[in-house]
């Protein structure tokens, strides 16, 4: 029985790290890695996210050629690159070698101007990352207009959540969700969890867009 039972939380580890890309999908190495990189998928100005980008080659302080890779590879619409590192919050802890490494490989990209390089941290039980996680079954879903338009019925900067979403159908209601979360309305996903009483506003008037930097907690270049 507790060999079955180890079988089974190895499946579903494996597999709980199975993110979709664009038309294919892609295996992360944990949940945890699978909801950060769909989460990241409702930033704006990410152009292009992909997971495990190849190997990347690099120098230590010693000279020592090694090898890194990312969880992630991010592409603004500003030009930028960046290779992202994920981890739950707290379990990198200063002094650690392993904080050294990535500190090291920092000093390495900002010194060759290559790509930018971040921590991005997860709390799993924070406002933050439950609405997130909310949102994000919604990113595959057409949002149109429907958002957007029942907030400009009311004529308004900034609206409870509950008083947009009652001049929306219940068939609508996919469409409502999936303009929060391609930020056709804009909130404060950190203060506190989703609600009726949560204000939104258009995006860049009360609230601005998720964007990558909301996300990374650490940039090391």
């Amino acid at each position: 029985m507790k060999a079955e039972l180890r079988a089974t939380r190895k499946a579903s580890w494996a597999y709980g790290g199975i993110a979709r890309v664009g038309d294919h999908f892609a295996e992360l190495r944990s949940v945890n890695e699978r909801r950060i990189f769909q989460a990241m998928r409702l930033a704006a100005g990410i152009e292009d996210l992909r997971p495990k980008p190849l190997p990347m080659v690099w120098s230590d302080f010693e000279g020592r050629e090694r090898r890194y890779s990312a969880d992630a590879r991010a592409k603004t619409t500003s030009g930028d690159t960046a290779l992202l590192e994920f981890k739950p919050l707290g379990l990198l802890r200063p002094g650690s070698s392993q904080l050294a490494i990535y500190e090291d490989i920092g000093r390495f990209l900002r010194e060759s101007c290559k790509f930018r390089f971040g921590l991005v941290e997860w709390d799993r039980a924070s406002a933050f990352s439950r609405n997130l996680a909310l949102l994000t079954r919604y990113t595959d879903v057409e949002p149109g207009r429907v958002a957007a338009d029942a907030f400009d019925e009311l004529d308004l900067v900034i609206a409870p959540l509950g008083d947009v979403m009652s001049r929306v159908s219940k068939r609508q209601l996919p469409a409502f969700w999936a303009g929060l979360a391609h930020q056709r309305l804009c909130a404060d996903l950190r203060d506190r969890r989703l609600s009726r009483d949560t204000l939104v506003s258009r995006p860049g008037e009360a609230f601005k867009p998720l964007v990558l930097d909301d996300f990374v907690s650490t940039w090391w270049a």
